[in-house]
């Protein structure tokens, strides 16, 4: 560690005693409060129906779930200083929330896997190379895309 390090944290641990803190109450503070805003997620989370819902749950999730991460390094290099198994505590609370929260996530993605048209769901009965997720026309004729499973019913996409 460097001189100015040093005297920084050191000065910090006085600052802390003299105010009654001991060097990890912060530190606890922030599981406390990462911990109350990983429960709200999730509830937010359980009321998510829609794609968009969803998508928003799974990035701001895995967003706090870095944090969350992050937070716990830090609880683990405070705790080998302090020799203060509390902080371990927080750091083990947090990484169980944050595997469950990686767990929800997963859930989503797969239900949005499943639930996403699949790319060339419609294609042109005379080019079968083209191929797009929504109905429109053929760029190379013109005619109507048709969807998966509906070839061959009628003339093709085209009216008489």
């Amino acid at each position: 560690m460097t001189t100015k390090l040093m005297t920084a944290l050191v000065l910090a641990t006085i600052a802390l005693t003299l105010v009654g803190m001991q060097p990890g109450d912060d530190l606890k503070e922030r599981s406390t409060s990462l911990l109350k805003e990983s429960d709200r997620l999730m509830a937010d989370a359980e009321k998510a129906k829609d794609r968009d819902a969803m998508k928003k749950c799974i990035v701001s999730m895995t967003g706090h779930c870095k944090e969350m991460i992050e937070h716990a390094g830090a609880l683990v290099a405070a705790s080998e200083q302090n020799e203060d198994a509390m902080l371990l505590d927080h750091c083990a609370k947090l990484l169980k929330k944050s595997a469950a929260m990686v767990e929800k996530c997963k859930v989503f993605s797969e239900k949005l896997a499943k639930e996403s048209p699949s790319a060339g769901e419609y294609s042109c009965p005379m080019h079968p190379d083209v191929k797009s997720d929504k109905p429109g026309k053929c760029p190379k004729c013109g005619m109507n895309l048709v969807k998966k499973g509906e070839e061959g019913g009628g003339h093709g996409g085209h009216k008489h």
